[in-house]
């Protein structure tokens, strides 16, 4: 995959920190929205498979060494990238 040309698309609509819970990178979350369009995986299916799978998690971890993001920011990143295709 060309990890740094898909990244540079969406990196302009990346959340940006102002206050609470820090947003997760942008790497992560591509990676994480690619799992579920591979193996049709809901938010939340998403989530569980990221905590169930070894696999899954390293290769989510390979851009970002942080756990699952919860459903509401893999959504968040979801709708944004909805919009930009």
């Amino acid at each position: 995959m060309p990890w740094a040309q898909l990244l540079a698309l969406i990196q302009p609509h990346a959340l940006v920190p102002n206050s609470g819970r820090p947003p997760f990178k942008p790497a992560m979350l591509l990676r994480v929205h690619c799992l579920q369009q591979w193996f049709e995986l809901s938010d939340l299916g998403a989530e569980v498979a990221l905590f169930e799978t070894h696999f899954l998690r390293n290769f989510v971890a390979s851009a970002a060494r942080s756990l699952s993001p919860i459903g509401s920011a893999s959504c968040a990143f979801g709708t944004c990238s909805k919009c930009t295709t």
